[in-house]
Order: C-alpha cells, then structure tokens, then sequence
C-alpha cells in the first residue's frame, strides 16, 4: 500500500512539473519526484514474498 502512495506522490510531482516558469525550481520538483520513485522502487523490491510464493510459481512453470 505504501508503494501506492509513493507513486501516486511521483505522478503528482511530475504532473505539476510543467505548471512553474522558472527552470529552477522545474529541476528542483524535478529532482525531488525522480528521488521518490527510485525510493519506491527500492522499497518495491524489497518487500518479501509471502511464505511459499515464487517469481515461477506466479506464471504457474512449475506446476
């Protein structure tokens, strides 16, 4: 559910990019978006499947 809320907060940031003028302050909403979806990422691919869950056993390969 995190991992929701971060991405939401990533679109959102980099929706709103385009509403400043000022470059500076594009690059900063810029940084700071890009810096939330490597965030959620990470934590993504961190999370732990549940007890007897495998990448295979999800495409159904090793039944």
């Amino acid at each position: 559910m995190l991992v929701t809320v971060i991405y939401s907060l990533t679109l959102f940031l980099l929706g709103i990019v385009g509403t400043f003028k000022n470059m500076s302050n594009r690059k900063a909403v810029l940084a700071i978006a890009v810096a939330f979806l490597v965030f959620g990422v990470i934590y993504m691919l961190t999370i732990p499947l549940p007890t007897g869950f495998g990448n295979l056993d999800f495409f159904n390969f090793n039944k």
